[in-house]
């Protein structure tokens, strides 16, 4: 009981950290009412943005995991305490708002609570062992327990000479462990019940805004994409697609990649066919691209290829030659990063985790 208790509270925490980020982006939409999904959605990739900002140079010069921990522990109490002193009155208005919504759609609400309900009950109490589990766990253990990020190999514990491109700039993992150092969390508990929940959450939140796209306030139509949504994820665990990887492996950054980016790439591309194309639209569609590559590397191929699938065509159809470059800017963090690793693959550098 007492670790769910601190599971929940922990997710609580999240939200709460999401939506403080998010308002410093989703402020500038003046002409549309203030959506607390939106901005919790946008705050997270914000959140994992900044946090890769500030996580890849004391990575590289070898900092330990509690200089991080401090100094991101810090900026955070920070920029949530910032964002308080600015948004609250948005944020009072939306709690509002949510109180209203749920009074006149009780049905709707209860029925979208208890598809996720299910859903993280299901997932959190899957057993799953694979050697990418144990990576990816384990990379939050070692990092925890030996105060250092990247530099001992999570099956071995065995010191490594240099940083493995494949997963250095991937700071998924490092977040989580230091969460773990500053509260004291269990690696395992933060991965597999608090992370996992969060992933599964903002899945249905992103099915959520593109069904609300698309059906307006229906909201028995939009209970019914959500649901289909979630069956179709049931019945679709085979290898490698994302059906599995959110069922099975939801503690790994891939599980978000391919069930909350790619979603979320398609609601933007819904948005900007609409007309909602307004310059601050992009910069939220830039974090959710930087975020993503902080999240896995598979972002750093996947996100690009499918942003020009989806805007170069549809520049073309609107005839607004002004989205090729901002589509570009969007492409840019994801092309960098896949250059980095192919330099390195290449054997063109080596991050060393020593002194030279």
């Amino acid at each position: 009981m007492g670790n769910t208790i601190v599971c929940i509270g922990m997710i609580i925490i999240n939200f709460i950290l999401y939506l403080a980020f998010g308002s410093f982006l989703t402020r500038f939409l003046k002409k549309e009412a203030f959506s607390v999904t939106l901005t919790l959605f946008v705050g997270f990739f914000f959140y994992y943005s900044l946090f890769s900002i500030v996580c890849v140079p004391m990575m590289i010069r070898l900092r330990p995991l509690s200089e991080l921990s401090k100094f991101w522990g810090g900026l955070v109490i920070f920029i949530v305490l910032l964002s308080f002193l600015f948004h609250w009155k948005m944020w009072a208005g939306a709690a509002k708002g949510i109180g209203e919504f749920i009074k006149g759609h009780w049905i709707f609400f209860l029925c979208a609570v208890a598809l996720s309900i299910v859903q993280v009950v299901v997932i959190v109490n899957a057993y799953h062992f694979t050697l990418d589990a144990t990576f990816y766990v384990g990379t939050v253990s070692t990092s925890v327990y030996t105060d250092r990020m990247n530099i001992f190999n999570p099956y071995t514990g065995a010191w490594q000479d240099h940083f493995e491109l494949r997963y250095f700039f991937a700071t998924y993992p490092i977040h989580d462990a230091v969460v773990c150092q500053i509260t004291g969390i269990h690696p395992l508990i933060e991965t597999k019940t608090i992370m996992s929940s969060v992933v599964v959450l903002f899945t249905n939140i992103i099915y959520y805004k593109i069904a609300s796209e698309l059906w307006g306030e229906k909201k028995g139509s939009i209970w019914m994409m959500m649901f289909f949504a979630a069956l179709i994820h049931f019945h679709y665990i085979t290898i490698f697609t994302s059906a599995n990887f959110l069922l099975t492996r939801t503690f790994e950054g891939k599980a978000i990649i391919g069930n909350v980016v790619l979603p979320a790439l398609f609601y933007f591309f819904i948005l900007f066919i609409r007309g909602k194309d307004s310059f601050i639209y992009w910069i939220m569609l830039f974090f959710i691209c930087a975020g993503s590559n902080g999240l896995s590397t598979t972002a750093n191929m996947l996100v690009p290829a499918a942003l020009g699938i989806y805007l170069f065509p549809l520049t073309f159809i609107k005839k607004k030659w002004t989205f090729i470059p901002k589509c570009l800017a969007c492409m840019a963090p994801g092309v960098v990063m896949m250059l980095l690793y192919v330099g390195y693959v290449k054997g063109y550098y080596v991050l060393y985790t020593y002194i030279r």
